[in-house]
């Protein structure tokens, strides 16, 4: 692979904000109610939700391409973990699952696709994750 496109980095670092969403909301205190559909003070764990699913996707197909039929399976845990924890029934879970789902989407890219991504994806994505997983703690 070739060192990663400006507009990628770009268009990574633009998608980190909405993780920070659900902070600045609660920080200032705003409370917006746009109708009964939207609750912002939980956008950022359905955006994170979201964004793994995504991964898990990049990842499947790299491994398709790639021929690492025997692992096919791996990029769907954290997926999983995602999909099956409930937001209400487990709320002071939340954060633990989608940190934990980040994380493993990382080593996913960092440790067994090693040899497919090249160094630069890798650093992003290492300072992406960063970036996302420090939203949570704020």
């Amino acid at each position: 692979m070739c060192r990663t496109d400006k507009r990628v980095v770009l268009a990574t670092y633009l998608g980190i904000i909405p993780f920070y969403f659900s902070p600045t909301i609660n920080l200032f205190q705003i409370e917006f109610m746009i109708g009964k559909l939207v609750d912002l003070n939980n956008f950022s764990n359905f955006y994170c939700s979201i964004i793994v699913g995504f991964l898990s996707g990049m990842q499947w197909q790299k491994m398709i391409i790639h021929k690492k039929n025997n692992q096919l399976f791996i990029p769907f845990i954290p997926l999983f973990m995602v999909l099956t924890f409930n937001q209400n029934f487990f709320p002071n879970y939340a954060i633990f699952i989608l940190t934990f789902s980040l994380i493993i989407s990382l080593l996913i890219d960092v440790i067994l696709l090693k040899y497919i991504v090249d160094y630069s994806f890798k650093k992003l994505r290492l300072k992406a994750t960063f970036l996302a997983l420090l939203s949570f703690f704020l």
